[in-house]
């Protein structure tokens, strides 16, 4: 599964690519947020939708960058309910790199769930583009691999 954010602005944009059912912007107070350009789900709202009913869990991340100081900007993870937010950020440049050889493309392992209460954003940082691969596990044990 596949999101592309391309940000032609001369400003930073909070990018929201996760949040089934609207909780996650609600409870963390997430205001001014953008939807990723695109998603190979055919969009984010087709993805966010099809999570509400069910339960994946991210086991890799591919993350390309078009700016190296992309790379310092935090993934932040969010899961949600009733009274509040948990936010869990993650800085990508901490995991250990499997791909050495282009320093524009960071790909890691990671064990992260993902219900209809659950979210993700980042900033994406002026005239920048990135492209976020997850590969996916779904809760039935069927594994989804993003096509690139």
């Amino acid at each position: 599964m596949n999101f592309t954010h391309i940000n032609a602005t001369a400003a930073a944009q909070h990018v929201l690519f996760i949040d089934p059912i609207g909780l996650v912007a609600n409870k963390a107070k997430l205001t001014g947020t953008v939807a990723p350009t695109s998603c190979s789900f055919g969009s984010a709202e087709i993805f966010n939708d099809w999570l509400k009913s069910t339960k994946v869990t991210f086991k890799g991340i591919n993350y390309k960058v078009s700016q190296l100081a992309q790379q310092a900007e935090l993934f932040s993870f969010y899961k949600a309910w009733g009274k509040g937010v948990i936010v869990q950020e993650e800085t990508p440049l901490d995991y250990e790199r499997n791909t050495p050889n282009n320093p524009n493309i960071l790909t890691f392992a990671c064990e992260i769930a993902m219900t209809k209460t659950s979210g993700f954003s980042m900033i994406v940082q002026a005239n920048t583009q990135i492209s976020l691969t997850f590969y996916m596990q779904e809760e039935m044990g069927q594994l989804v691999i993003a096509n690139d």
